[in-house]
């Protein structure tokens, strides 16, 4: 017997008495109506009966073959040998056919289950799929506007760095650009009136406050430098000056009588 409830080779029934093959038939009608034969597989029934249903399954096939068997090449006679041959496969295939039906019954219950099992994981894959790409586009639009707003807040990173040198000074100021782009964010140019703002504005005005003191300082030592310079200057040319007045015309145009005035001495 092969494939699942159907007589191999094709036309055997031919040598089946009529009784049998219509007992067999009835059968076959009674599973159809339980079950959706034609969904059923060879593969199905390796995969969705239990191992130890699998043997059984196989014994109850074979004695229902080995029924037909009994039932083949008797002619369409009712003599008293027929008649004891098709009233004994009836009997001995009944609950074979029984339980061939409950246990296909459970390989179709079996495979829908495992369908719609395969048929929710492809759909939450689907789902969890679709979710995190939704949220990478969110990541990335919240990583974009991130960046637009942190652009638009000229964040002074290099100041800080530079000159909150307090223990966690910096370390606080860089805590609180989330709040200030949030804020940013929701509000533009009144963000500073926000208080998720609040601190980041506090180290900004600390980090101009800082920087501002530091220019005037180096302004000052400039401003000082040049003073010096400039007066230094002045002191050489107020020094050469004297220097000048104190020497003799002689010495200071040289013995060429064409540069001075020779005056008589005085008696």
């Amino acid at each position: 017997m092969g494939g699942i409830l159907s007589l191999q080779p094709e036309g055997i029934e031919k040598r089946i008495h009529p009784r049998a093959l219509e007992h067999f038939r009835k059968f076959q009608d009674d599973v159809r109506f339980a079950v959706p034969l034609e969904e059923i597989t060879e593969a199905d029934l390796n995969n969705h009966l239990r191992d130890d249903e699998k043997p059984e399954f196989q014994a109850y096939m074979n004695q229902i073959t080995d029924g037909l068997r009994t039932c083949m090449d008797i002619g369409d006679g009712d003599s008293r040998d027929n008649q004891t041959k098709l009233l004994l496969f009836e009997l001995h295939t009944t609950i074979p056919m029984f339980s061939i039906k409950q246990l296909l019954g459970r390989v179709y219950d079996r495979k829908v289950k495992s369908l719609r099992e395969e048929q929710e994981k492809r759909e939450q894959e689907k789902r969890r799929q679709a979710a995190k790409a939704e949220e990478e586009r969110k990541k990335k639009e919240e990583e974009e506007q991130w960046h637009a707003t942190y652009k638009a807040l000229s964040v002074p990173a290099t100041d800080a760095e530079k000159y909150l040198t307090e223990p966690g000074e910096y370390e606080k100021f860089i805590e609180s650009i989330a709040g200030a782009v949030r804020a940013y964010t929701d509000k533009g140019e009144s963000y500073t009136d926000d208080s998720r703002a609040k601190d980041y504005l506090f180290y900004c005005d600390e980090i101009k406050r800082i920087k501002d003191k530091e220019q005037q300082k180096v302004a000052a030592t400039e401003s000082a430098r040049l003073f010096s310079y400039s007066l230094n200057e002045k002191i050489k040319k107020l020094k050469a000056s004297l220097y000048l007045q104190k020497q003799s015309p002689t010495k200071y145009f040289g013995k060429d009588s064409r540069f001075t005035f020779t005056l008589p001495a005085p008696e």
